[in-house]
């Protein structure tokens, strides 16, 4: 078989395999979305550089994540807003970095989330290590990096096998979340938490909202009540 030939053959299969994935996906009530990754918050972190004094910076958790709405909010204040928070996470991380590495003079709003924001200041904590992640990733970035997130940008909005969040979602589709999802023995006997899935879909400018799914699939949306549940067992 000569090479050409071999190439040809090569090239079919592996677009019929992407295009088998691709379709299986969507099947499967997927819809393309941004990666909530670090090379996200670090293209918005870029923007602080150049902002004004009319401009606004939002730190953050869940709450401010999810529940400012940017182009609602632009049409409101008339001001534009970058989006620092993180989920699950404390605020203080990012605010330090703003304090003490940028000369930015407008507002910042913070959302206070008391079980994250006063539960710990230890570098190795998550509430504090994955921000801090996300800062130590702005600062130390590569030009391939960013060029990297520069191409996949398009390939993300339009392709739902690019998914590959930072976070450890139950229905994650990259290969390492799918071996993460294989059922294992409870060998330790602790109480194992419900899946915890991901209902959000992110755009360039890192405005968070609720898939659709979560006010039509009430078995979804049920599944999220539960870990919450799980999580405020001990809660007030």
């Amino acid at each position: 078989m000569n090479l050409k030939k071999s190439l040809i053959i090569a090239i079919t299969l592996f677009l019929v395999s992407i295009c088998l994935w691709e379709f299986y996906w969507r099947s499967q009530g997927y819809t393309p979305t941004l990666n909530d990754d670090k090379s996200l918050w670090a293209a918005q972190r870029t923007k602080v550089n150049t902002a004004t004094d009319k401009d606004v910076v939002l730190f953050g958790s869940s709450r401010i994540y999810f529940d400012i709405q940017l182009k609602k909010w632009k049409e409101i204040t008339g001001t534009n807003a970058i989006q620092l928070a993180s989920t699950g996470s404390s605020p203080l991380p990012t605010f330090h970095d703003l304090v003490e590495n940028t000369n930015f003079n407008g507002t910042v709003i913070i959302g206070v989330t008391p079980g994250l924001f006063f539960s710990t200041t230890y570098p190795k904590a998550m509430p504090w290590e994955r921000p801090k992640a996300k800062v130590d990733f702005y600062k130390k970035r590569t030009y391939a990096q960013q060029l990297n997130y520069f191409f996949s940008v398009p390939l993300q909005q339009n392709l739902v096998l690019m998914s590959a969040d930072d976070e450890e979602w139950a229905n994650d589709i990259d290969l390492k979340s799918l071996i993460r999802q294989i059922p294992k023995d409870n060998r330790n006997g602790k109480p194992i938490p419900p899946p915890f899935y991901n209902f959000g879909k992110v755009t360039k400018d890192r405005n968070m909202s609720m898939i659709p799914r979560t006010v039509t699939d009430t078995a979804f949306a049920n599944g999220i009540k539960k870990i919450w549940q799980y999580f405020g067992k001990a809660a007030p």
